[in-house]
């Protein structure tokens, strides 16, 4: 999660470089593209943000980098997706 956000600690979000609103809200609408290159982990903490379409998108494409690079994530065991999600999820909440 540190080197997808590139944060230091988990929960100090106060340098944190946001997705624009214009971006998140274009892609919310299905009107602009959605999380992909260099924005791909890049979530979006403004008016909505937790049942933003933006950033579900951004927990898939973590998860789905946790899950391919497992070995080097510090998940042991067998996770389920959803497992992922919740831990993700209680990182950025």
């Amino acid at each position: 999660f540190l080197k997808l956000t590139g944060q230091t600690y988990v929960s100090h979000f106060e340098k944190y470089n946001l997705v624009t609103t214009k971006i998140a809200k274009q892609y919310d609408l299905e009107t602009g593209p959605g999380p992909q290159g260099t924005n791909q982990f890049q979530l979006y903490f403004g008016d909505g943000w937790y049942g933003s379409q933006w950033n579900l998108s951004i927990v898939k494409n973590m998860t789905s980098f946790a899950l391919a690079n497992r070995a080097n994530q510090c998940f042991e065991g067998s996770l389920s997706t959803e497992g992922i999600h919740a831990i993700i999820w209680g990182y950025i909440s």
